[in-house]
């Protein structure tokens, strides 16, 4: 039964993980920006490189050197790395950021980069010096982000924020307080930002 519920745990934060929920998020963000076809077409390839093979490439490497940054409590090397890879995402989402806004795209494409950058820097910050949920921080960030975009009657898609904070509790990566906090940063900036950003 323990083994069970460890590899479904395993699942869960493998499938929902920071990188997969961002790439969805921007996905979803250029469907929904009534681009051209050969623009969309363009958006969805450096999307891909940006956000899917380069981040795949990345974390290979971080392997490959047995660099870790997601492990249990116990493992402090993990928290050093985490500024690293926080740091590639930032500038990443930034970069792409200021191509869509160059582009003349605003809504939501642009939006969904520049609360993806602030939410990242933020989660930098805080990485220098403690450790906070990622997923966490991501999967409500991509929940909230449905819901804004869609509706309201999408508000099903905030189960998977339990759902992932039983799986990171139950494999030992977090407390509850680093759980908590990865919430509720990404609630407070996706919701300010969302609402400043479409003032504008």
């Amino acid at each position: 039964m323990e083994k069970s519920l460890k590899k479904t745990a395993e699942i869960i934060s493998f499938i929902l993980n920071p990188l997969v929920l961002a790439f969805c998020i921007i996905l979803i963000g250029i469907d929904r920006s009534n681009l051209p076809q050969k623009q969309m077409i363009v958006f969805t390839i450096l999307v891909l490189l940006f956000n899917g093979l380069a981040p795949i490439y990345f974390y290979l490497e971080l392997l490959r050197r047995k660099i870790v940054f997601d492990d249990v409590l116990s493992n402090e090397k993990a928290l050093k790395n985490r500024p690293m890879v926080l740091g590639w995402w930032m500038i990443s989402f930034l970069m792409q950021g200021f191509l869509v806004r160059l582009l003349g795209i605003i809504d939501p494409l642009f939006n969904i980069f520049i609360i993806l950058f602030i939410l990242t820097f933020i989660l930098f910050l805080i990485s220098l010096s403690k450790k906070i949920s990622l997923h966490m921080a991501y999967s409500t960030l991509f929940a909230l982000m449905i819901i804004y975009i869609f509706s309201w009657s999408f508000w099903p898609i905030l189960l998977i924020i339990p759902l992932i904070a039983w799986s990171r509790y139950y494999l030992m990566r977090h407390t509850a307080k680093q759980l908590l906090a990865g919430v509720l940063i990404s609630s407070i900036v996706a919701s300010s930002m969302y609402l400043l950003l479409t003032k504008f």
